[in-house]
């Protein structure tokens, strides 16, 4: 049989029924491409014409060349394979229903994961359009591939059904399962409030929840150039995450955080931002993290002071204000600088004070948000009409300062003062604290740069005379222990 007999005797649509789910497109068929990574059924089958054409990646050719994508084979490997009905998909399905049969499934990789694949492929490409609730998060949920399942699915799926589908894959694009949230509307929340919040795909040859994070596959490439990954608990932050642009970012599905994740995150960077959910759960986990880091990896933590959870702030605030609120949030500054600031939000008559001892002193804010805020309190300017990154600021200082601690030395006679009689005395104290953070680190940057250059430095170290001499003086008067004096500089 030569391969036009072949051709007529294997119509192209039959045999690509063997490969995967077929979508019907008029007198045609759509179905996933072989020759891509392909998310969204892009593959055409023309009937009538008998050829194929990928409509993203411009594959295209007859039935034999359908077969050589789907199989990974030669021409004459797959002339063979058409005419002799052997179709290795099959076989390999065969192969792995007996192993699935006999054999438990293990961890790593085994001969079951084609019919594994096939299975979710199968699912995925059911899955029906679902509204992400927020037009700004909708092109990172099409992206992500998440969907409904619809009523009617493969028997290994039906506790999925009716709830939102986010497919799971691993760092090298490979479909391994399925997290399934219940979807709480109306009515409907009260039928299935029993059931579980989230469903995971049972652990098989593909699928491991101890290694599973979700992202990666879209995360990897941004978390190796940056140097580190954002951890978030669920699906729907990591979507909000990338959504704004901060594409390393992973969910570890819940709080827990396992050496086999972190042994796959390993592979990328060597370290990572906690930004588990602002509740008890989220924070004790955060807490417990810390304390004890999986796999070897360097631990820090990010909370949303004003959120539970990244996909919160962002349906809030959109992208604009949400990139602006985490450019806020994790600006490099000091303790003491927040706490001053949030010091005069809690009593705005002090605010004029501290902004011009600020200035005499020549130690001004080293944010310009933070100096800006503190301006427009001191003018008494109305919050609506500061600009966002000032509104924001407020926000967050609030949130994370409710209950201000006093500062170290405060005398127990200040104590039992009415607040209104202390706050002028207070805010001193908070200076000294400002301060002393400020000098100590103006002196460890400018070590750096006299041990790095050659010559004078008699500019450079009047400045830090005059900044040591500023904070001695208050500090003496009042009469609080320090940190460093004049003869500091002296003796170093």
């Amino acid at each position: 049989m030569d391969t036009k007999q072949l051709k007529a005797a294997n119509p192209i649509e039959e045999v690509a029924l063997r490969y995967g789910t077929l979508h019907r497109s008029g007198v045609n068929y759509k179905m996933l491409c072989p020759f891509h990574d392909d998310h969204h059924p892009s593959l055409g089958i023309h009937v009538g014409g008998q050829y194929f054409k990928c409509h993203a990646c411009g594959a295209g050719g007859d039935v034999i060349g359908l077969v050589m994508g789907f199989e990974h084979c030669s021409f004459a490997q797959a002339v063979e394979i058409i005419g002799n009905g052997k179709w290795k998909i099959e076989n390999e399905k065969k192969e792995a229903k007996t192993k699935v049969e006999t054999k438990p499934v293990s961890s790593s990789p085994s001969p079951n994961n084609s019919q594994l694949s096939i299975l979710n492929s199968q699912f995925k490409s059911l899955l029906l359009p679902v509204a992400s609730g927020h037009s700004e998060l909708s092109p990172a949920w099409l992206d992500f591939d998440v969907g409904l399942a619809p009523a009617f699915v493969p028997e290994a799926f039906r506790a999925m059904r009716g709830r939102i589908i986010f497919p799971i894959y691993d760092a090298g694009g490979t479909l391994t399962g399925f997290g399934a949230r219940r979807v709480d509307t109306g009515a409907q929340a009260g039928e299935i409030s029993d059931s579980p919040k989230y469903l995971n795909s049972a652990n098989n040859g593909l699928f491991d929840k101890s290694r599973m994070l979700y992202g990666i596959h879209r995360a990897a490439e941004a978390i190796r150039e940056k140097g580190f990954a954002y951890l978030t608990e669920g699906y729907k932050d990591t979507l909000a995450m990338h959504a704004a642009g901060f594409t390393n970012t992973v969910a570890l599905g819940g709080t827990a955080f396992t050496a086999g994740q972190a042994q796959v995150l390993h592979g990328f960077c060597s370290r990572a931002v906690l930004l588990l959910d602002n509740d008890p759960a989220g924070q004790a986990a955060t807490v417990r993290l810390l304390e004890e880091p999986p796999g070897g990896l360097q631990l820090s933590f990010l909370r949303l002071p004003t959120a539970k959870d990244p996909d919160e702030l962002f349906r809030r605030l959109g992208r604009a204000g949400f990139c602006r609120y985490m450019e806020v949030l994790t600006e490099r500054v000091g303790a003491g600088e927040k706490r001053l600031l949030a010091f005069c939000l809690r009593h705005p008559e002090t605010a004029r004070h501290v902004e011009r001892m600020l200035g005499e002193d020549d130690l001004p804010f080293t944010s310009e948000v933070y100096s800006n805020l503190l301006h427009f309190t001191a003018m008494g300017l109305s919050r609506q009409l500061m600009p966002e990154a000032e509104r924001l600021l407020i926000e967050i200082l609030s949130a994370v300062f409710p209950d201000l601690p006093l500062p170290m030395g405060v005398p127990a006679s200040l104590l039992s003062e009415t607040e209104e009689t202390i706050c002028y005395d207070l805010v001193d104290y908070f200076r000294l604290e400002y301060y002393e953070e400020r000098i100590l680190t103006e002196t460890s940057r400018l070590t750096g740069l006299l041990k790095g250059t050659f010559g004078s430095h008699t500019d450079l170290l009047e400045r830090l005379s005059r900044h040591i001499s500023v904070q001695a003086g208050l500090t003496a008067c009042l009469s609080r222990t320090p940190v460093l004096d004049e003869r500091w500089l002296l003796y170093k």
